[in-house]
This record gives structure tokens, sequence and C-alpha cells, in this order.
């Protein structure tokens, strides 16, 4: 192999791990649908649903599906959590900057405390 040749074989390896290390960040954003939006400092609730897929809720959902597994609220206002859809049978209340899963799907949810 002529220097030349080594030269080109070592400067294409330098340019595929380049190419490699700037496509990882992407193919890992691109695997977590919606996780950057949980993070912006808005008033919501950040949640996590029984598939793992990130969501973020701003006003009241009638029904989610795929149903909720955990939260976390970044809201100014208690946030209640239904185990059926239509705001029926409570699971649980997050007040502000609480986080928790739920020990059963959570299939709605609103802001304003639950009333049992």
């Amino acid at each position: 192999m002529s220097h030349f040749t080594r030269k080109l074989a070592v400067a294409a390896a330098a340019v595929a791990a380049l190419a490699g290390a700037v496509a990882l960040p992407t193919a890992q954003a691109q695997a977590a649908p919606g996780q950057e939006e949980c993070w912006m400092p808005v008033l919501s609730v950040c949640a996590e649903d029984v598939e793992g897929n990130s969501r973020q809720l701003v006003r009241p959902e009638e029904i989610v599906i795929p149903p909720l597994a955990k939260a976390r609220n970044q809201d100014h206002q208690p946030w209640c959590f239904y185990g059926h859809p239509g705001f029926e049978n409570p699971v649980a209340q997050l007040l502000p900057g609480d986080e928790q899963p739920f020990d059963r799907p959570v299939f709605s949810a609103k802001p304003g405390p639950c009333e049992y």
C-alpha cells in the first residue's frame, strides 16, 4: 500500500467516525419522541405513558391512549389523574412540583384538585 493510499484510508476512517458521532445523538433523540417537550419550562404536566413515550399535558385530557404510567406536575395548580376515561375513578392528585409513578394506568387527567 502506498503512502498516499494509506493516508486516504486513514482520512476515510476519520470521516466515517465523525459521521457516526454526529448521527448518534440524532438517533437517540428520535428514539424518545416528545421527550424534549417535557423539559420545556411551561406550565404543564410532563407524563410518560405505559409504552415509555413522553407527552406534555396542558389542558384536560378526557381520554389518554396509551394510558399514563407516571407524571411530573410543572403547573402552578394541582392536577387530578383518573383510572377511567371521562374523569372517573380518581387515582392520584399531584401538587405543583410533585412527581410520581401511578399504581395503575391513568386514562384521563385534568387540572384542579381531585373530588373524591
